[in-house]
């Protein structure tokens, strides 16, 4: 089997080799520092970005929609975020403040290899 039919479409990197970086928090520069060092640092391109991209929001689909789905614990008025918005859920994801008086997850998350990059939106 060639190492293109172990590789993701459009891409001459692996597919694990992006799965094992996933969760890690990684922004687009991480992405390219790892990949180089793992020998595919001549293969980032706008495609294979994508393709992270769309790996990226598999991997955090299930915990998103869970997120998502829970009540609003906001105290406060119309310029208070919902803690079950998007942009909360990000935040979340991410590892930052994402409600007032909420703790910061980002050392939990990185441990538990659940932090999305820097560089979603």
């Amino acid at each position: 089997m060639s190492s293109k039919q172990n590789s993701l479409p459009d891409s001459d990197v692996p597919d694990a080799v992006i799965h094992g970086l996933l969760g890690q928090g990684l922004g687009y520069e991480d992405w390219k520092s790892r990949l180089k060092n793992q020998g595919y640092g001549n293969f980032w391109n706008e495609s294979l970005k994508n393709i992270i991209i769309k790996k990226e929001f598999e991997y955090f689909k299930t915990e998103i929609l869970s997120l998502k789905a829970e009540p609003n614990e906001a105290k406060g008025g119309k310029d208070v975020p919902k803690t079950n918005s998007s942009e909360s859920i990000l935040k979340r994801l991410q590892g930052l403040e994402w409600a007032k008086g909420k703790p910061n997850e980002k050392a939990q998350r990185m441990q538990e290899r659940r932090l999305l990059g820097k560089d979603a939106k």
